[in-house]
């Protein structure tokens, strides 16, 4: 009898046995032959490539079976019989003892068979509170170091469908492991990652950056990837404006952000053509009126931000004497007086 009839008369067999209850775990008194024998048919799957069982491909599929004895059909219809016990991911990561002392997780395919139910297991419950991605961290994390972890997350992004969950685990692990975030900037430059494309990865497009610790994690990318970055990444000038000016208060950024800040008002003043009223005006464009913002304390993300770019335009458009005059005006508590002086310019 060949391989794969055995595998099927097995996976028959279990799927006719009762279901498992997701509340109660057996004992190894009541360890049913159903779950004994899916146990056997998923360790078989380890020897599986995950990035070639879901493409569709008939070719795949064949080359598949004959390397292993176990067709690509079979893979999927193991994944519905542990999605009918709903079978915990815990359990079953125990069970089949994935995380292995003497394989990378990157070559251990049952991980990602693992991590695709997982997927599979939230789909069916609606909601990953079932078993979130800070639990699947610390999981592999028992096993692994962290380092290998990182390089994993990073290299699942390459399989079908499975980009989105993978980008969320990284998410996960800037924001629960701070010794992770040196560690995830190596991978994404070696990876060759553009700061567009982790700007993604942490989805930092719809956040605000204010004490958002992703949004310094990509930060800190953008230094390491280098100073082509200022060039070529352009980020909205309301978006970025005054979240660095809060950024510029930690110290090993204050540099960096006070570069972002200077190129992107550099240009709005060249290119847009902004003055320091428009700029308030885009400011404070939820509040009434451009002057709201003059009229917050000195201390104000908002309220230095539009100080920082009528300083710059007052330098850049009409010298150091201009410059002197527009700070000291801010330095006399006459905030009006110093935008209006820099518009003369």
């Amino acid at each position: 009898m060949s391989a794969l009839c055995l595998l099927l008369l097995i996976l028959l067999e279990a799927i006719n046995a009762d279901s498992m209850s997701l509340q109660n775990y057996p004992t190894q008194h009541t360890l049913s032959r159903k779950e004994k024998n899916v146990t056997r048919l998923m360790r078989k799957l380890d020897t599986v490539d995950v990035s070639k069982t879901w493409n569709g491909s008939t070719n795949t599929a064949r080359s598949i079976e004959e390397r292993t004895g176990i067709s690509s059909a079979i893979v999927k219809i193991t994944y519905n019989q542990l999605l009918k016990t709903n079978t915990h991911p815990e359990k079953y990561f125990k069970r089949i003892r994935l995380a292995k002392a003497n394989v990378k997780l990157e070559d251990n395919s049952g991980v990602a068979h693992w991590l695709h139910y997982v997927k599979l297991y939230r789909d069916k419950n609606r909601g990953d509170h079932w078993f979130t991605d800070e639990q699947i961290i610390n999981l592999l994390r028992n096993s692994k170091p962290e380092t290998e972890l990182v390089s994993f997350f990073q290299s699942l992004r390459q399989i079908p469908d499975m980009e989105t969950f993978a980008d969320a685990l990284q998410r996960s692990m800037v924001l629960n492991s701070a010794s992770s975030h040196k560690v995830m900037n190596n991978v994404w430059l070696k990876s060759r990652e553009t700061p567009e494309e982790v700007f993604n990865i942490l989805r930092l497009k719809d956040k605000d950056f204010e004490d958002n610790p992703l949004f310094i994690q990509w930060l800190r990318y953008a230094k390491l990837y280098g100073r082509e970055v200022l060039a070529k990444f352009n980020v909205d000038t309301k978006l970025l404006g005054v979240e660095l000016q809060t950024i510029k208060q930690i110290p090993d950024l204050t540099k960096f952000a006070q570069n972002i800040q200077t190129h992107l008002f550099r240009s709005d003043m060249n290119i847009a053509r902004i003055n320091p009223e428009d700029f308030g005006i885009l400011l404070a464009i939820q509040h009434p009126g451009w002057r709201y913002t003059l009229n917050l304390p000195k201390t104000n993300p908002m309220y230095a931000t539009l100080k920082a770019y009528t300083l710059q335009y007052a330098a850049e458009r009409g010298g150091h004497h201009l410059f002197k005059q527009v700070k000291g005006l801010f330095a006399n508590n006459e905030p009006g007086a110093a935008i209006t002086a820099a518009m003369k310019a």
